[in-house]
């Protein structure tokens, strides 16, 4: 993620140009990487899990991408940014879950980072924190594709997470899908992975 610097460093907008094609096609092909290697996927002294963690760090600089910039992109590069954020939250969520550590900076480092990816996912989902804790709810809109990928990431975070996390993911997952429009893919998929985790 070379790239990444001067793409998500201090600019005021990002175009939709051959460096941020790049730094997709990056992600793209570490995403088919992890998702090969998850099975096995438990210690740090893996060739391919450091290989991973070391670029999820790369990453973790800038995420989520685009954020210094809301509002100053067009849809195109939103839907990159997008397809970027979901997938760093993906790896971010694996290594989190399955990754074991007994180095305190490194547990507290993971921490961070399941934290941040905790809080982008919330965001995704509508749910902005309140002053007092809580959550005030927005519609969210996101395409059925992405909901499938936001779902992994989803379901790690809730199975490692802490009730508090749990709660508020869950159920800011719920107010999505009730605003999901009722004959979209996007609330049938949501509405299916709600009636798995309840069985």
């Amino acid at each position: 993620m070379e790239l990444a610097p001067p793409l998500f460093g201090a600019a005021s907008t990002i175009l939709a140009d051959q460096t941020l094609d790049t730094c997709r096609f990056i992600l793209e092909t570490f995403k088919a990487l992890w998702r090969s290697a998850e099975p096995t996927f438990k210690c740090d002294s893996d060739e391919s899990s450091d290989k991973l963690i070391a670029f999820a760090r790369q990453c973790m600089l800038y995420f989520p991408f685009g954020s210094s910039v809301l509002g100053a992109c067009d849809s195109q590069v939103n839907a990159v940014l997008l397809e970027m954020n979901l997938a760093v939250s993906e790896l971010v969520s694996l290594i989190v879950t399955a990754v074991e550590s007994s180095d305190p900076k490194i547990i507290r480092e993971r921490q961070r980072w399941k934290s941040r990816v905790t809080n982008y996912v919330l965001t995704l989902l509508g749910a902005k924190q309140r002053g007092d804790g809580g959550t005030c709810s927005m519609v969210a809109n996101l395409q059925s594709g992405q909901v499938v990928d936001l779902l992994l990431t989803l379901w790690k975070l809730c199975k490692d997470g802490s009730k508090k996390d749990q709660k508020l993911l869950l159920e800011s997952f719920i107010r999505y899908t009730h605003a999901c429009n009722v004959f979209s893919e996007s609330k049938a998929i949501a509405i299916e992975f709600l009636a798995l985790i309840v069985k």
